[in-house]
């Protein structure tokens, strides 16, 4: 159990660092607070996507890539999908790691079911 706790306390510590010069996308409000409750720089989605995308590209212009944390489901695959072709056509990189490992080390589908 310890090692376990301690894997997603770097994970979370890692993504922290990550947020602070690069995108984290979630889907909704909840998975917003729970990863800001680890400190975590996040954007929900909002109304449309391409507009969305092009609104925070353009606000945060230093930012290189993003962690897209849709829910492990179909609707959030997709929005996965959706996400990270808007961002490539704007000059910006998926970075996949975080994507993968949470699934892996916090064994969940939903990331408002995120927890220490």
């Amino acid at each position: 159990m310890e090692k376990n706790y301690e894997q997603k306390s770097y994970f979370l510590k890692d993504l922290e660092e990550f947020s602070k010069e690069n995108f984290v996308i979630v889907e909704g409000k909840k998975d917003k607070e729970v990863l800001e409750s680890f400190n975590i720089k996040c954007f929900s989605l909002k109304g449309n996507i391409d507009f969305f995308i092009e609104k925070i590209v353009e606000e945060n212009k230093d930012f290189k890539k993003v962690a897209i944390l849709t829910d492990y489901d179909y609707r959030g695959e997709k929005l996965r999908k959706q996400i990270k072709v808007n961002f490539s056509q704007l000059g910006i990189e998926e970075e996949k790691k975080f994507r993968t490992k949470i699934k892996n080390i916090f064994k969940i589908n939903h990331i408002e079911n995120l927890k220490l």
